[in-house]
């Protein structure tokens, strides 16, 4: 999950991963904000999906309604079991869409001061924890 403010280098990072994935530094990776889905093939066979979801849950009740259909459409189940998925905005997601097992990152504007943080969650004997 690729956290932060406008600004903060979601895009940026996402498509420096993509290029390096795919290794292809002149890779085009546009923004997926009004596709809301982009796929990706790497050079070693992986699939790769690039969500950016801010657009999700914009215009009161109606909003919601293109949210819920705009959700069915991203085939999350697929991507979180068969690719690597680079999702901006992740708190758009309703918590059970949520998957148990990931990676956030959370990126800053250095003006702000704050540092960039990474936390995974994995399963152990005892559950899920954060490392």
């Amino acid at each position: 999950f690729l956290r932060g403010d406008v600004g903060a280098g979601k895009s940026t990072l996402a498509r420096a991963a993509l290029r390096e994935a795919c290794q292809d530094a002149r890779l085009q990776v546009p923004s997926p904000t009004y596709t809301l889905r982009n796929d990706y093939s790497a050079a070693d066979g992986r699939c790769f999906a690039h969500m950016d979801l801010y657009r999700l849950g914009e215009g009161g009740s109606r909003g919601k309604e293109a949210a819920a259909s705009s959700l069915g459409r991203l085939q999350l189940d697929e991507a979180f079991a068969g690719a690597v998925s680079l999702i901006e905005w992740p708190e758009r997601l309703p918590a059970a869409m949520v998957p148990q097992r990931r990676l956030e990152l959370r990126l800053t504007i250095p003006a702000e001061a704050r540092p960039s943080a990474a936390n995974g969650w994995s399963a152990d004997e005892d559950g899920w924890r954060a490392e």
